[in-house]
């Protein structure tokens, strides 16, 4: 028999369980290509891969002990709530979403409650909450979701940036000019860059 899982947000050390795991999520994910000024090529260029935003659908119910469903949602729409850190700025708290092997890291930017049953005071026993998340990778998704090893490298051009030396700084070899050169169509090498070309990105083509 498989083992049962309890979904639960967890941050900065706390957990908040979910009253009934949820009967639907959305999630998924993008890749991001482009960098190339060259329209044909542009469309093949992968730079990184994002996450979309994650929305989840929860059921609290409170019937059974006449109570205020509120008090069992509250934990968790007041992570829509910003908080304060000692650089006087104002940022949302950064939570994880966990479900058995599922989990996902974001803030939360958006709370919707549809409140269906009420006592006799107007009281609300019965929500159906809906929570949207924004991706708030770790320095080690990033690191997955760049894929270095295997994406297009950029170099922004500045003054005194020679084709030779951004050959040098990005390919550990000024003999490669030659290669950036025609991969971004630079038609004179020579005379590169010249002004309208400070702040252009190149790209670095994967060598071999």
């Amino acid at each position: 028999m498989a083992k049962f899982e309890k979904a639960y947000i967890a941050i900065k050390g706390s957990t908040f369980p979910v009253m009934y795991n949820p009967t639907e999520y959305t999630y998924g994910k993008k890749a991001v290509y482009g960098g190339l000024e060259d329209t044909a090529k542009k469309k093949n260029q992968f730079q990184r891969t994002e996450e979309d935003n994650f929305t989840v659908s929860l059921f609290f119910d409170t019937y059974a002990d006449n109570s205020d469903v509120r008090d069992k949602t509250k934990p968790i729409t007041d992570l829509i709530l910003p908080t304060i850190k000692k650089r006087k700025f104002k940022e949302p708290p950064v939570c994880t979403f966990v479900w058995g092997k599922f989990s996902y890291r974001g803030a939360v930017i958006k709370c919707s409650q549809k409140f269906t049953m009420f006592l006799t005071t107007g009281i609300p026993v019965r929500s159906n909450l809906d929570i949207t998340f924004e991706s708030r990778p770790s320095t080690k998704q990033l690191k997955e979701y760049s894929n270095r090893s295997s994406s297009r490298k950029f170099f922004t051009i500045k003054a005194g940036d020679r084709i030779d030396l951004v050959a040098y700084k990005t390919l550990d070899n000024a003999h490669y000019w030659r290669t950036i050169a025609e991969f971004n169509n630079i038609n004179n090498p020579l005379t590169f860059p010249e002004y309208v070309e400070k702040g252009r990105n190149l790209v670095i083509p994967d060598l071999g």
